[in-house]
């Protein structure tokens, strides 16, 4: 990829009477894209810089100049590292907690196996069905870009296994929590609601449900922090 991505710089470069030279990567997924709300790193000549930014900044709020050269896509490959590096210290952390007899709730995967002693269970994501429906849509023709918030409903959020440390009446309550979950009862995002501040951000009777277009604009636009929550929101706006 950074081989094409060097080729159409040069085709660009030499072909076109009008050209700045500037190397550009972005975050966000279709949605956040056809929104004009992408996230833009951007490297190259200062001076360049400062003629096309306007027009980057079509492309989304967040425009960042962090250097010269091919700086913006050594910036995302870093950005990259640290998830994988934070799903290696969750597997490094599963092993201390099991060596050391503290009781762990995981993420994103089963690692009990790691932990036989001393797991609870994780959340997990199974992206299989999905993938699978989109891959069919493609092959067959009907494929369309959309947005896909998966859920307990659908199979897509579930627990792992249970370890032996979680009692019969745990599993229970989370049982009867899932039911709650899966008939509409229970949302987690339901008033009142307070921020950090004390300030009410969700009424009593009203919820942010994820199964709606106004509840996903809400969760994914969200800058503010639950009451009791220590932390900060950061300044860069979200998507939405």
């Amino acid at each position: 990829m950074p081989q094409k991505v060097e080729e159409v710089r040069e085709d660009v470069l030499n072909h076109y009477w009008l050209s700045v030279d500037q190397r550009c990567n972005v975050s966000g997924n279709d949605v956040v894209a056809r929104a004009g709300k992408l996230s833009v790193l951007v490297s190259g000549p200062a001076d360049a810089y400062e003629t096309v930014a306007p027009y980057l900044a079509c492309f989304g709020p967040s425009v960042t100049y962090v250097g010269d050269g091919d700086v913006a896509r050594v910036v995302k490959l870093c950005h990259n590292m640290l998830l994988g590096i934070v799903f290696e210290g969750l597997a490094e952390v599963t092993v201390l907690a099991e060596k050391n007899g503290v009781p762990w709730v995981g993420y994103d995967s089963n690692a009990q196996k790691f932990a036989p002693k001393q797991w609870l269970t994780a959340s997990v994501y199974n992206w299989g069905p999905y993938y699978l429906r989109r891959v069919k849509a493609a092959m067959d023709g009907t494929w369309k870009p959309g947005f896909y918030y998966g859920s307990v409903k659908d199979g897509f959020t579930g627990l792992a296994p249970f370890g032996p440390k979680v009692s019969a009446k745990t599993k229970a309550a989370i049982a009867a929590k899932k039911q709650q979950i899966l008939s509409g009862k229970w949302h987690s995002f339901c008033g009142p609601i307070y921020d950090q501040a004390g300030k009410l951000k969700i009424p009593k009777g009203k919820c942010l449900d994820p199964n709606t277009k106004a509840g996903i604009a809400a969760l994914y636009s969200m800058q503010w922090l639950v009451k009791g929550v220590i932390g900060s929101v950061s300044h860069v706006q979200p998507p939405g």
